[in-house]
């Protein structure tokens, strides 16, 4: 007999949860900036209607209807049963290198609650003779480096680099040469990923409603975060050009593929479109769940947190260059470069530096961990759908749940070593998306071959 969530919103707070995450953070912004900026909007709204939100409803009352999770409900069409066993190989890659990224950021929040930002400094034992400490003028600082004996020289630019860029580079990730040379493990972040993957156990101890209860706090509070950044942002100096470059329309972009085709990936991606999520916690809903309002809702709040999103961001760029006399163009970058070496050297020159540093790593760590939550619920329900008579009680679960969080501590272990190659591939995680579209264009074609055949 399949669980049921207890609260009619339950299924509304999880799915926010897992909808408003990192991308919508470090990969919306920078995508509105590229691609368009205000112009943006038009084929991502688009896309969210026409096909991201169709597909949203379609797998949600899929999951609702059949009270199964994805490789059993494909059982209906059993030529087609592969889409569940692809859409739960996808969300395992995911987790893995979602994993790490949050290891990452929960480094960062141990490090902001330092007196000083460690970032801020070239007196580190990771910090190089050509560590310099950006200040407010950035082609000036390049040119003169502080290392860490406190003495002052001069050096050509190719062999400086900034105390932010180390902090990241040698600090943090403590690269290794290549693929041939592992190295060691970076002892900070196989805590961090230690403490990642506990959280993330105790959450799902007892199922989807436990879940369901964790993310009531996991998915609002980073919403209350983000919307704090947004007005400490919007009142720095500079801020209104950064909102211009964010904002400024290029209608011109319209008429490139790539434009639409990065509006869509983020809208399938944002909203765990083929993933299999979606689907499994729809079937935790009861049969008569009215799944369209919710699903509304979820594609409100997620493209509004976005927007708002955008605006933190670029409203604290435009800060960041104009304290270093430049433009937003130099300063503007997506992914974790975005969130790990240009957001940490512009909170580092606000007042309060280490309560805002704090604060951002914290939402961001929320943000990714909730999301994780419901990718591995989601995986957890596939196995035990796949062997009810293994899991038929409590404590098996909980048992196979710890089985599933320890074998993917180990998978990820080793994008917590130097080596360069492996960091690299995490750091593209969004590569990963591409196969959401043959997932969800043979949803589409299943469902329709279906009904067709089943009319006649």
């Amino acid at each position: 007999m399949r669980e049921k969530w207890t609260n009619r919103f339950d299924f509304l707070f999880v799915t926010v949860g897992s909808a408003v995450g990192l991308g919508n953070m470090w990969r919306f912004p920078y995508l509105c900036y590229q691609n368009g900026g205000g112009a943006f909007l038009i084929p991502y709204l688009v896309t969210l209607l026409v096909v991201a939100l169709p597909q949203l409803i379609l797998q949600v009352s899929l999951g609702q209807y059949t009270s199964l999770s994805p490789v059993k409900a494909w059982g209906m069409v059993p030529t087609m049963k592969g889409i569940g066993y692809a859409a739960t190989v996808y969300a395992v890659l995911c987790n893995v290198t979602y994993s790490t990224v949050l290891a990452w950021t929960l480094r960062y929040l141990y490090a902001s609650m330092s007196p000083v930002l460690p970032w801020m400094t070239c007196t580190n034992s990771w910090n190089t003779l050509g560590c310099f400490v950006p200040d407010n003028n950035q082609s000036t600082s390049k040119s003169l480096y502080v290392n860490a004996s406190g003495t002052n020289s001069t050096r050509n630019t190719s062999e400086i680099a900034s105390s932010v860029a180390e902090f990241w580079t040698r600090g943090v990730l403590g690269l290794s040469e290549g693929l041939t040379d592992i190295g060691r493990f970076q002892t900070p972040l196989v805590v961090c990923l230690t403490i990642t993957w506990t959280l993330i156990f105790l959450a799902m101890l007892k199922g989807a409603n436990w879940t369901s209860k964790v993310t009531y706090v996991t998915s609002t509070l980073p919403i209350f975060i983000l919307v704090a950044v947004l007005v400490r942002g919007v009142t720095l100096d500079g801020s209104y050009e950064g909102i211009i470059h964010f904002l400024k329309p290029n209608m011109t972009k319209l008429s490139q593929p790539q434009v639409w085709k990065d509006a869509l990936l983020q809208n399938l991606y944002s909203l765990s479109i083929g993933s299999g999520s979606m689907m499994t916690m729809g079937s935790f809903n009861s049969y008569h769940h009215n799944f369209l309002r919710d699903a509304i809702a979820l594609s409100v709040v997620n493209s509004c947190a976005s927007f708002v999103a955008g605006f933190a961001v670029f409203s604290t760029l435009g800060f960041m260059a104009k304290q270093q006399n430049t433009t937003v163009d130099l300063v503007a970058e997506s992914g974790p470069g975005l969130v790990f070496t240009v957001y940490p050297q512009a909170l580092s020159m606000m007042p309060g530096s280490q309560f805002w540093s704090v604060a951002f790593f914290l939402m961001l760590f929320l943000l990714g961990l909730d999301s994780l939550f419901v990718i591995i619920e989601a995986v957890s329900t596939v196995i035990i759908d796949q062997f009810p008579a293994v899991f038929d009680k409590q404590l098996k679960k909980i048992f196979m749940r710890f089985c599933l969080c320890c074998f993917y501590f180990f998978a990820a272990l080793i994008t917590v070593t130097q080596v360069k190659v492996s960091r690299s591939k995490a750091q593209n995680l969004f590569k990963v998306m591409r196969s959401i579209h043959a997932v969800n264009y043979m949803c589409i074609y299943a469902l329709g071959w279906n009904v067709l055949h089943s009319s006649h």
